[in-house]
């Protein structure tokens, strides 16, 4: 970056104009340009295109791994997500299995109930033969 130490006005090749007031920096995109601008004696500065195209490349390589990384990330977290819910299923399903259970244990301890007060009652009915021996 270069800073401008007097107004100027810039006409880029697109015809757009851009004004730059003392004490502004010009952006490397206009390099080109320095030297109107400044009204220094400096040279331009040269642009080498194979460092242009380095940074470039350096630039889609770095964008490239943050979209892996970005990828990476989902993946993780769909996996998360997934053993998450997964997670809520098996719990669920033991529930259900515990519940299960203890309305089996419940049907049988009335069955258990009901059977013994069977027994009783047909215990405590007279027999035909405890009728005769009452008679």
């Amino acid at each position: 970056m270069r800073t401008i130490h007097t107004k100027c006005v810039l006409t880029l090749d697109n015809g757009e104009r851009l004004t730059f007031e003392p004490g502004a920096a010009v952006p490397p995109e206009h390099a080109r340009h320095w030297y109107v601008l400044l009204h220094s004696h400096e040279p331009a500065p040269v642009i080498d295109p194979e460092a242009e195209r380095l940074a470039a490349e350096q630039a889609a390589a770095a964008e490239a791994e943050a979209q892996r990384v970005a990828a990476e990330q989902a993946e993780a977290q769909r996996l998360a997500a997934a053993e998450a819910a997964a997670a809520a299923e098996a719990q669920r399903a033991a529930e259900e299995a515990e519940a299960a259970r203890r309305a089996e244990e419940e049907a049988a301890a009335a069955n258990a109930k009901a059977a013994a007060e069977a027994a009783a009652a047909t215990a405590a009915k007279p027999t035909a033969s405890t009728k005769k021996k009452a008679a």
